[in-house]
C-alpha cells in the first residue's frame, strides 16, 4: 500500500510539472492620438492607456505562440511625448509607448 501511494504521489509531480519552464515575455505597442489643452492630461492617460492595453495583448500573444499560458498581473510601463500640453485650442499629436511584462509558462 505504501508502494502505491508513492507511485501515485509521484506520477502527480510529473502531471504538475508539464508547465514547469516560467520566463518573463515583454510586449510592446505605441499609440498614436491628437490632444488640445482643453482636454487636460486626461487626454494623454487615455493614449497611454490604449498603448498599455496593446501592448499587454502583445506579450499575451507572445506568450501563447510558444505554446505557454500567460500568468499572474502584466508589469506596465509607458511614457508620452509630449508628457503636457501647451495652452490653447491647438491639437497637439500625442505618441505614448508601452511596454508590458507578463510570466510566461511554457511546457518542458
Amino acid at each position: 500500500m505504501k508502494r502505491l501511494l508513492v507511485m501515485t504521489l509521484l506520477a502527480g509531480l510529473t502531471v504538475s510539472s508539464a508547465f514547469a519552464r516560467t520566463t518573463m515575455i515583454t510586449g510592446r505597442a505605441n499609440e498614436f492620438g491628437y490632444c488640445s489643452y482643453n482636454q487636460g492630461r486626461f487626454c494623454i492617460d487615455r493614449i497611454a492607456d490604449r498603448a498599455e492595453r496593446a501592448a499587454e495583448r502583445d506579450a499575451d500573444w507572445r506568450c501563447r505562440s510558444s505554446g505557454g499560458k500567460s500568468s499572474l498581473s502584466p508589469f506596465c510601463s509607458s511614457s508620452c511625448n509630449p508628457s503636457f500640453l501647451p495652452p490653447g485650442n491647438q491639437s497637439t499629436p500625442v505618441r505614448c509607448n508601452a511596454s508590458c511584462t507578463v510570466q510566461c509558462e511554457t511546457p518542458n
